[in-house]
């Protein structure tokens, strides 16, 4: 019911009829503790929403890594209908170090992905991949970092003498 309510609501914050979100959780909080005939805090109905939320994002986060086990959620679809296009839960864009990835669909669940897994087309027609390679032409060079502490003027720093007994030197014969 929390997630229901959430669902109906939160879109009369962004128009405006509800003010701010204290006050849809505390018209939340209210409906809820009218259907259940017990007292639910805002708080409550907040917390426990977080936390809901907390857990579907660890799940979204997990089933988009290679290399592990998909995980479940009991409430999969109804957060997928509430936050399966914002672009903190499914980026449009992936950046890694040398290239960037815009992927063409968003597959809310595994049974999606399996159906979607074989591509139909027709023979001689080809199936494109949507990457896009990192412009480097515009890039600029990362300026060095200094790692050592800045000395007073006139101040060097002493040199490391090479110990010719230690490990990285052979005695030649």
């Amino acid at each position: 019911m929390l997630i229901y309510l959430y669902k109906e609501n939160k879109p009369k914050v962004a128009s405006g009829y509800i003010k701010t979100m204290k006050r849809l959780w505390e018209i939340i909080a209210r409906e809820m503790s009218n259907a259940f005939k017990i007292t639910i805090s805002p708080a409550e109905c907040e917390n426990k929403f977080r936390v809901l939320e907390r857990s579907y994002k660890k799940v979204v986060d997990n089933n988009n890594k290679t290399g592990r086990a998909a995980k479940a959620f009991e409430y999969q679809t109804e957060f997928d209908e509430i936050f399966g296009k914002k672009a903190n839960y499914r980026p449009l864009l992936l950046l890694t170090d040398n290239e960037s990835i815009v992927p063409t669909k968003v597959v809310p669940n595994l049974r999606d992905a399996r159906e979607d897994a074989m591509p139909s087309h027709e023979e001689g027609e080809e199936i494109v991949i949507s990457l896009v390679e990192e412009d480097n032409s515009q890039a600029q060079e990362p300026q060095p970092t200094i790692s050592t502490p800045m000395l007073a003027p006139g101040m060097k720093r002493k040199r490391r003498n090479a110990n010719r007994d230690g490990p990285f030197y052979k005695k030649k014969e």
